[in-house]
């Protein structure tokens, strides 16, 4: 090879080297490094996150069945707790 030739081959190899030294992150690295920054948008995650847990063990929460509901007695107070009977 002479030397004109071996020129014009070095660039193209740096270059080549260049594009595979770039590292290309993926839409959902992209998005959550913006949320991650964000403190409004990690207390808007948790409260859905929450909300999640909630609709997901709703009958833990509240095991009452809201058809069954007695609305005559619904203002009657509450009675004294006995330890015994």
């Amino acid at each position: 090879m002479n030397r004109e030739q071996s020129k014009t081959l070095e660039p193209i190899k740096i270059e080549v080297a260049e594009l595979q030294a770039e590292e290309h992150e993926s839409y959902f690295n992209l998005v959550w490094r913006r949320f991650r920054k964000s403190k409004i948008a990690i207390i808007g995650g948790l409260m859905v996150l929450t909300l999640m847990v909630l609709a997901l063990f709703s009958d833990f929460f509240a095991p009452y069945d809201p058809v069954k509901l007695d609305m005559r007695n619904g203002f009657i107070p509450a009675h004294r707790v006995h330890f015994i009977d």
